[in-house]
Protein backbone atom coordinates (compact mmCIF):
# COMPACT_ATOMS: atom_id res chain seq x y z
CA UNK A 1 0.00 0.00 0.00
CA UNK A 2 1.42 3.39 -0.81
CA UNK A 3 1.61 6.28 0.95
CA UNK A 4 -1.74 8.30 0.83
CA UNK A 5 -2.07 11.65 -0.31
CA UNK A 6 -4.68 13.12 1.40
CA UNK A 7 -5.81 16.50 0.68
CA UNK A 8 -4.69 19.11 3.21
CA UNK A 9 -8.86 19.80 4.33
CA UNK A 10 -8.90 16.20 5.28
CA UNK A 11 -5.98 17.37 8.27
CA UNK A 12 -8.51 17.21 11.13
CA UNK A 13 -7.31 18.15 14.38
CA UNK A 14 -3.78 17.37 12.92
CA UNK A 15 -4.10 20.87 10.95
CA UNK A 16 -4.96 22.80 14.13
CA UNK A 17 -2.31 21.21 15.89
CA UNK A 18 -0.06 24.03 18.06
CA UNK A 19 3.48 24.77 17.46
CA UNK A 20 4.00 23.21 21.20
CA UNK A 21 2.41 20.08 19.86
CA UNK A 22 4.38 20.11 16.79
CA UNK A 23 7.88 20.52 18.63
CA UNK A 24 6.92 17.88 20.85
CA UNK A 25 6.53 15.38 18.24
CA UNK A 26 10.03 16.52 16.36
CA UNK A 27 11.53 16.30 20.18
CA UNK A 28 10.17 13.05 20.92
CA UNK A 29 11.01 11.82 16.87
CA UNK A 30 14.30 13.34 16.91
CA UNK A 31 15.32 11.65 20.06
CA UNK A 32 13.98 8.30 19.45
CA UNK A 33 16.51 8.45 15.92
CA UNK A 34 19.62 9.25 17.37
CA UNK A 35 18.67 13.05 15.95
CA UNK A 36 19.24 15.93 17.89
CA UNK A 37 15.94 17.89 17.90
CA UNK A 38 17.42 21.15 17.01
CA UNK A 39 18.46 19.87 13.48
CA UNK A 40 15.07 18.56 12.93
CA UNK A 41 13.37 21.15 13.55
CA UNK A 42 15.95 23.88 11.46
CA UNK A 43 14.92 21.08 8.21
CA UNK A 44 11.09 21.71 9.46
CA UNK A 45 11.12 25.57 9.11
CA UNK A 46 13.13 25.59 5.94
CA UNK A 47 11.30 22.87 4.39
CA UNK A 48 7.31 23.97 5.98
CA UNK A 49 7.88 27.58 7.92
CA UNK A 50 5.88 24.74 10.54
CA UNK A 51 3.10 24.55 8.27
CA UNK A 52 1.82 20.75 7.95
CA UNK A 53 -0.59 21.55 5.14
CA UNK A 54 2.18 22.31 3.14
CA UNK A 55 2.63 21.26 -0.53
CA UNK A 56 5.34 22.04 -2.78
CA UNK A 57 5.63 22.87 -6.35
CA UNK A 58 7.31 19.86 -6.66
CA UNK A 59 4.37 17.58 -4.88
CA UNK A 60 6.37 17.77 -1.53
CA UNK A 61 4.02 17.23 1.37
CA UNK A 62 3.41 18.46 5.05
CA UNK A 63 6.04 19.64 7.73
CA UNK A 64 9.33 18.02 6.65
CA UNK A 65 8.26 18.42 3.03
CA UNK A 66 8.08 14.42 1.49
CA UNK A 67 7.50 13.37 -1.92
CA UNK A 68 5.58 10.52 -2.31
CA UNK A 69 8.36 8.17 -3.14
CA UNK A 70 9.86 9.17 -0.11
CA UNK A 71 6.62 8.80 2.05
CA UNK A 72 6.04 5.45 1.18
CA UNK A 73 9.71 4.23 1.35
CA UNK A 74 9.33 4.94 4.99
CA UNK A 75 5.48 4.07 5.28
CA UNK A 76 3.89 7.17 5.76
CA UNK A 77 0.23 6.81 5.20
CA UNK A 78 -0.97 10.47 5.47
CA UNK A 79 1.31 12.77 4.91
CA UNK A 80 -0.38 15.44 6.28
CA UNK A 81 -0.38 13.93 9.54
CA UNK A 82 2.38 15.56 11.62
CA UNK A 83 3.20 12.32 13.93
CA UNK A 84 3.63 10.33 10.84
CA UNK A 85 5.34 13.04 8.26
CA UNK A 86 8.45 13.36 11.07
CA UNK A 87 8.69 9.81 11.89
CA UNK A 88 8.66 9.71 7.71
CA UNK A 89 11.76 12.47 7.94
CA UNK A 90 13.47 12.12 10.55
CA UNK A 91 14.33 8.33 9.71
CA UNK A 92 14.91 9.89 6.49
CA UNK A 93 17.28 12.24 7.59
CA UNK A 94 18.95 9.50 10.11
CA UNK A 95 19.75 7.37 7.08
CA UNK A 96 21.20 9.69 4.72
CA UNK A 97 23.52 11.05 8.25
CA UNK A 98 24.23 7.21 8.30
CA UNK A 99 24.55 6.76 4.86
CA UNK A 100 27.34 9.79 4.35
CA UNK A 101 29.41 9.13 7.27
CA UNK A 102 27.92 12.09 9.63
CA UNK A 103 28.87 14.36 6.95
CA UNK A 104 25.57 16.39 7.64
CA UNK A 105 26.19 18.63 3.76
CA UNK A 106 25.79 15.99 2.01
CA UNK A 107 23.21 14.73 3.93
CA UNK A 108 21.03 17.94 3.77
CA UNK A 109 21.83 17.86 0.33
CA UNK A 110 20.33 14.45 -0.50
CA UNK A 111 17.21 15.17 1.76
CA UNK A 112 16.58 17.88 -0.65
CA UNK A 113 17.81 16.64 -4.13
CA UNK A 114 18.29 12.87 -3.35
CA UNK A 115 20.83 10.61 -2.99
CA UNK A 116 21.17 9.61 -6.68
CA UNK A 117 22.15 13.79 -6.97
CA UNK A 118 24.54 13.84 -4.29
CA UNK A 119 26.38 10.31 -5.29
CA UNK A 120 26.87 11.63 -8.85
CA UNK A 121 28.38 14.92 -7.58
CA UNK A 122 30.53 12.70 -5.46
CA UNK A 123 29.22 15.23 -2.56
CA UNK A 124 27.30 18.04 -2.30
CA UNK A 125 26.36 19.07 -6.03
CA UNK A 126 27.14 22.74 -7.34
CA UNK A 127 23.27 23.61 -8.01
CA UNK A 128 22.84 27.13 -5.65
CA UNK A 129 19.41 25.58 -5.05
CA UNK A 130 20.83 22.87 -3.28
CA UNK A 131 24.06 24.79 -1.77
CA UNK A 132 21.60 27.37 -0.77
CA UNK A 133 19.44 24.64 1.33
CA UNK A 134 22.11 23.43 2.99
CA UNK A 135 23.33 26.69 4.02
CA UNK A 136 20.21 27.67 5.12
CA UNK A 137 19.64 24.58 7.42
CA UNK A 138 22.67 24.57 8.58
CA UNK A 139 23.25 28.38 10.13
CA UNK A 140 19.93 27.59 11.03
CA UNK A 141 21.00 24.48 12.95
CA UNK A 142 24.37 25.96 14.28
CA UNK A 143 22.79 29.57 15.65
CA UNK A 144 20.30 27.06 17.49
CA UNK A 145 23.33 24.76 19.34
CA UNK A 146 25.98 28.08 19.63
CA UNK A 147 29.08 27.57 20.13
CA UNK A 148 29.48 26.50 23.80
CA UNK A 149 26.16 24.20 23.75
CA UNK A 150 26.26 20.61 23.58
CA UNK A 151 23.02 17.89 23.03
CA UNK A 152 25.20 15.81 24.95
CA UNK A 153 26.22 12.14 23.32
CA UNK A 154 24.01 12.76 20.23
CA UNK A 155 25.98 16.14 19.47
CA UNK A 156 27.20 16.80 15.98
CA UNK A 157 29.70 18.78 16.12
CA UNK A 158 31.84 20.55 12.99
CA UNK A 159 35.18 20.33 12.19
CA UNK A 160 37.43 21.20 9.13
CA UNK A 161 38.95 17.81 7.03
CA UNK A 162 42.37 17.92 6.33
CA UNK A 163 41.48 18.19 2.31
CA UNK A 164 39.39 21.09 3.04
CA UNK A 165 35.83 19.63 3.27
CA UNK A 166 33.82 20.36 6.43
CA UNK A 167 32.39 17.34 7.74
CA UNK A 168 29.94 17.36 11.00
CA UNK A 169 29.95 14.24 13.07
CA UNK A 170 27.91 12.76 16.21
CA UNK A 171 31.55 11.30 16.57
Amino acid sequence: MGARRASPGSLGASKRASQTQLEGIVEETSRRYGLDPRLVRAVVRVESSWNPAAISPKDAMGLMQLIPATAERFDVQNVFNPAENVEGGVRYLAELLSRYHGDLSQALAAYYSGERTVDHAGGVPAEQDIRAYVEQVTRLYQASVGQAQEFGPLAIRRFVASDGRVVYTNQ
